[in-house]
Formats: C-alpha cells, structure tokens, sequence
C-alpha cells in the first residue's frame, strides 16, 4: 500500500465535479480520509491554498474563474513560491497537454475522469516521491563522491531509478523545470527534477571527475567533448562526439576551457 499524501487539493469551479472527484478518490485510495481532502472552486482560491496549506497533491482544473489553472501556476512560479506538489491536471480540453509537460504534470486527465485513471494518477505521485528521495538522499550523502560508480537517473518511461555508469552520459539540457539526460547510446532519459539537482556532479574539479556547468541550461561530460571553439561575442562552442554543438556561456568559458586543459593538456582551441 502506497504511504499517503497529507493534503491533496482539488480545484475545480463546478461543486457537481469535486463532490464527484472527491468520493472517487476515497473510494479508489484505501485509508484516504475526507479530513485528507481540501477544495478551491476557482484559481486565486487554489493559489491560496496551496501557499497557505502546502498541498501534496493537485488535482487542477484549466478553465476556472479569477484565475486559470495556467495562470495560477505561472503566478505561483513568478513569485518565487516552492513548486513541491504533484500536479494532475483534470480538463474537458486536449489543447492544454504541453502545457502539462512544461509543468512538469504527473497525468493528463480528460472529464469524464474515470476511477482508475484518479487511482494511476495517485500511484504516478507516489512513484514520484519514492524517486525523488532516492535522488536525494543519494545527492545529499555524505559519502565521498569521488568513490560513487554510477549515477541515479529515472526512466520516464517506467517510473524507476536506473543507475547509470557517468561515463554514459553525455550532457543534461535544462527544459523549465524539467532536464534531459542524454546518454551516450542515442537514449534521452527525462528527468523530473531541474537542472540544479545535477549541480553536485560539476561541484568536483578533481581529474576523476569531467563534469562542468558550461551554460544555464547544460552540464557537460567534458569526457565526450572532441572540439572547442571560441565565438566572437567572447563566448565559447563545445561539440560533443554525438555531433551536438552546445553554447558555452561567456561567464563559464574560462573555467570550461581550465578544465578541459587539466582534462586533456596540449589541447588547442579552434
């Protein structure tokens, strides 16, 4: 039996469908009680209450009064507001699917909801959570990192951890809230966490380690860099042996190009 959420919120302008998506998740989620439930029947309320009240799960409807579901999550991530919840969205529409992505949702359900897709919705967070306090507590171990063999990473695709040899990994790509793991073999593993979860693996300039921070949106394997090339705005260009070429930043050019002299001396820049 999956460990319950403390709060699960449901936003939803019409009272018919949250009393409606309210006794299906009781009745799908063994041990959930009502006192676990809360409502909000437009946006402005569901901010609110998600700043107020912290949910660990969302269930959001798109189209509301005051504010969108869109809009409410723009508004909290403007102001700075921890995005920590599992986001569900619940909509008559299909149009509002990348939305979705961008906001990184657990699932896309489309009214009339149905009780197990309300159930895979609940297990997905559960998946999630699990995860993310593997990745966690891998990240924040005190055990010596130069000594770790592989790397975690979450198989979208199945929701489980897979442990990756680093020297497999090409580069991460930073998407909003959301970054890519491309692996040497062709295979792109999305990963439900930003950027920054990967900081610790560029936080090591020691020889064993070839990771770098080149840009906002990439951490390099300086490993499978075969060229480097400086661009006349003072910024830089590494070209990664799969072919891609990816922006080094002006502001990390100097320690990219120290590092890929102590990685591989005497090399010259194009």
């Amino acid at each position: 039996m999956p460990a319950l959420p403390e709060t699960i919120l449901i936003a939803e302008d019409h009272a018919a469908e949250r009393a409606c998506l309210k006794r299906m998740l009781l009745e799908q989620i063994p041990g959930l009680k009502p006192s676990d439930l809360m409502e909000a029947e437009n946006g402005q309320e569901a901010k609110n209450k998600i700043i107020d009240y912290k949910p660990d799960l969302v269930f959001l409807d798109i189209e509301m009064p005051f504010l969108s579901g869109i809009q409410m999550l723009e508004s909290l991530r403007k102001e700075g507001h921890p995005m920590e919840f599992g986001l569900v969205f619940v909509t008559e529409f299909d149009k509002y699917w990348l939305d979705a992505f961008r906001h990184a949702a657990l699932h896309y359900l489309l009214k009339p909801v149905k009780p197990e897709e309300l159930k895979e919705a609940f297990q997905r967070h559960h998946d999630k959570r699990h995860t993310k306090l593997l990745i966690d507590n891998f990240i924040n171990s005190k055990s010596d990192r130069s000594n770790r063999k592989t790397i975690p990473l979450i198989d979208h695709k199945t929701n489980n951890v897979v442990f990756v040899d680093p020297g497999q990994i090409l580069y991460f790509h930073a998407l909003s809230d959301l970054c890519e793991a491309y692996l040497s073999d062709g295979t792109k593993l999305l990963q439900r966490q930003n950027l920054g979860k990967y900081e610790y693996l560029a936080e090591d300039t020691s020889l064993e380690n070839t990771f770098e921070r080149v840009h906002n949106s990439y951490i390099v394997n300086l490993e499978h860099v075969i060229a480097a090339g400086n661009l006349p705005n003072d910024a830089g260009e590494v070209k990664i042996s799969n072919g891609e070429l990816i922006r080094v930043a002006r502001t990390r050019k100097r320690q990219t190009w120290a590092r890929l002299r102590q990685l591989y001396p005497g090399i010259n820049f194009l």
